[in-house]
């Protein structure tokens, strides 16, 4: 059996999802994939229960949206440049933020940079509104390259074969983390699955993954925390 920590639906299995095909993917109910899974645990351990904090979450996924709402120390915002597709608070762009700088201690931005065409400004602008001694959470769907493979300019259909997805415009490799340093992050590599059993990772679906797509399955994924 299996159990989606996000909306507790239980069942034999989750459901497939991807091209190609992850098994023990999607849930039927909520509609969470893996990594929503893996980082709604994550956050609910990581969050500070009482300490007043103020987040900023980029592409707002409901199940984490539903999570950072439900905490009554957390003053909220979600972004996105086209707020009506993911339920936004309001409009910005991630490369000209209309914030003052230093004005949030969590920002949570997963699997984003890979659709913008300029990713430095994206994450000079990230660095910038992080209070010191805040957390940024960045994450990008990252594959066995030693360095990134990217190009804007690419078709539709060369960037589904380069990249996975016909809206990513790059591929990042094992140099994520220095392109994060680059920007001014102090950097710090968790993989939160050591922190989980073996049952656990099975009972929320975070063992499987497709051989040859970046990896998925989250029992190896590491998340980035990014300190300034």
């Amino acid at each position: 059996m299996v159990r989606c920590p996000i909306c507790n639906w239980t069942g034999k299995n989750f459901l497939s999802f991807g091209r190609p095909l992850r098994n023990d993917c999607k849930c039927p109910k909520c509609g969470s994939k893996e990594r929503q899974r893996y980082f709604f645990l994550f956050l609910r351990n990581f969050l500070p229960k009482k300490k007043k904090i103020n987040v900023l979450h980029v592409a707002p996924e409901k199940g984490i949206r539903d999570l950072f709402k439900s905490y009554p120390n957390i003053s909220y915002l979600s972004i996105d440049l086209h707020p009506k597709r993911f339920g936004a608070m309001h409009k910005e762009d991630l490369t000209a933020l209309s914030f003052e700088d230093g004005s949030f201690d969590i920002l949570f931005c997963s699997h984003v940079l890979e659709h913008i065409k300029n990713d430095v400004a994206a994450l000079a602008e990230l660095y910038r509104v992080l209070k010191k001694n805040g957390t940024a959470i960045v994450y990008v769907p990252l594959f066995n390259f030693d360095k990134t493979i990217e190009d804007c300019d690419y078709s539709p259909s060369k960037r589904f074969e380069i990249f996975g997805q016909e809206d990513h415009l790059r591929a990042y490799g094992k140099d994520f983390s220095s392109k994060l340093k680059k920007a001014g992050f102090n950097v710090r590599k968790v993989n939160f699955a050591n922190h989980l059993k073996e049952k656990e990772l099975a009972e929320f679906g975070l063992i499987h993954h497709t051989e040859g797509t970046p990896l998925e399955g989250c029992s190896q994924e590491e998340i980035y925390l990014c300190s300034k």
